[in-house]
């Protein structure tokens, strides 16, 4: 007899707004493993309206409320960062699963304090590191190990994209200290990916910047940005290959994402219009003998969504993450990634502002 749904609720889904309505939502709806029990929103107009077009049985304006309740089972985060620790300790001390989104707090400090918290709860605590389980990274890191490319010499990787910033409501981003910016999104994404798939970094080098000062926002109020924009990385995998990267926010057009891994056999490359944990990638490989790349078809056992979860969707690749977190909760299957796994991304990040704040300075990368 298969297992009960995970009854799940979420904090921060209004209607046709945010990452929680687009990713988030669309999962839950699509697996068979969940179930999208209550939502809960800043105004119980918009929770209402949420859960009606959703057909979640509970709406709260209040996440206290909705934490204490005993329907629920897990909570998902998918608010600002500077209130994704008081929700999570308030979700772990009610008993309850939490998966947060990345960033998972505002600073090192937040995160090991929700980490302590989990453990001492004893519950499943999932953030939001979705790149670890999309299925083209998963076979980019399959075929590096397996030696398509043979001994690994050098990594490239890119990011650019238009800034998602100037809008109404997204001031308190502009500032460094809030959390969410470059190096604690996108950058932490991408270094995530490279590390993963390719072996792991041992050291780091970094300079972030901020090139567009001040942001223009729809109101045309203007607002002073010390958010850096822009991070340029240069590091070490374990196994000595090189690994060079650069991430940036730009004012139009951005190219999007590409991946390259070069080795004394053979090639491969990755790309998309945009985010690589959010957007499927392309693969492409080659190896001595072949005359150019060659599309290198993900193999469907690496996907284990449904159909319902539309594959070039902002879903398809947080759907895996809830996967993983309902058969923890019900199979007691191993959780990854967890809080322990950001906690070590935290630590790599922590690690590049230092190097940025030193003009650049080499350093270690600690566990």
């Amino acid at each position: 007899m298969p297992n009960p749904p995970l009854r799940i609720g979420i904090v921060g889904a209004s209607v046709n707004r945010g990452w929680g309505w687009r990713s988030h939502i669309p999962a839950i709806l699509g697996l068979p493993e969940c179930e999208l029990t209550a939502i809960c929103t800043a105004h119980q107009e918009t929770a209402d309206e949420a859960a009606k077009a959703t057909g979640a049985k509970h709406a709260f304006a209040d996440y206290r409320q909705m934490v204490a309740h005993s329907d629920i089972e897990a909570v998902a985060i998918a608010v600002r960062v500077p209130w994704h620790r008081e929700i999570a300790l308030a979700a772990m001390a009610a008993g309850k699963h939490v998966y947060c989104e990345w960033p998972l707090g505002v600073n090192p400090g937040e995160v090991a304090e929700m980490t302590a918290a989990a453990k001492a709860a004893g519950v499943c605590a999932m953030p939001g590191m979705q790149g670890r389980v999309a299925p083209w990274v998963l076979y980019f890191r399959e075929l590096i190990e397996q030696g398509y490319v043979g001994r690994l010499l050098t990594v490239n990787a890119r990011l650019t994209m238009g800034h998602p910033y100037q809008r109404a409501g997204i001031a308190w981003a502009a500032q460094r200290a809030g959390g969410n910016h470059i190096l604690t999104i996108q950058t932490a994404h991408m270094v995530d990916i490279v590390s993963f798939a390719c072996g792991g970094l041992t050291t780091v080098s970094s300079v972030d910047s901020t090139m567009v000062p001040q942001w223009t926002l729809p109101s045309g109020e203007t607002t002073a940005v010390d958010a850096p924009d822009q991070a340029s990385i240069r590091g070490t995998l374990g196994n000595g290959a090189t690994v060079s990267a650069h991430f940036a926010y730009v004012p139009h057009h951005g190219a999007g994402w590409r991946l390259e891994a070069y080795g004394d056999q053979g090639t491969l490359v990755a790309t998309s219009p945009g985010p690589a944990m959010v957007m499927p990638n392309r693969i492409q490989g080659g190896t001595a003998g072949d005359k150019a790349l060659q599309d290198r078809p993900i193999p469907e056992s690496f996907s284990t969504v449904p159909a319902t979860v539309p594959y070039d969707s902002s879903a398809y690749h947080v759907a895996h993450m809830y996967q993983r977190l309902a058969a923890a909760v019900r199979e007691g299957t191993p959780l990854d990634p967890s809080f322990e796994s950001a906690m070590e991304l935290y630590r790599l990040v922590d690690t590049l502002e230092r190097s940025s704040q030193q003009g650049g300075a080499v350093l270690p990368v600690s566990g």
